[in-house]
């Protein structure tokens, strides 16, 4: 018996969805490092005060 095409009675095809979401984590893992660069070039980084309780961005 084959897997099916499409997700549960809503017919959706599961390849898109597969499709979407390996593009989302793709996009995402190739974009964290230069916009966190950028980002702190900017200073739009919010750096941690001494009542915080985190001692790292």
């Amino acid at each position: 018996m084959a897997a099916p095409d499409t997700l549960g009675s809503l017919g959706l095809p599961i390849r898109e969805y597969l499709l979407v979401g390996l593009s989302a984590a793709v996009v995402t893992f190739l974009l964290t490092g230069p916009v966190r660069v950028v980002a702190s070039r900017l200073g739009a980084v919010a750096w941690p005060r001494g009542r915080d309780v985190h001692t790292r961005p």
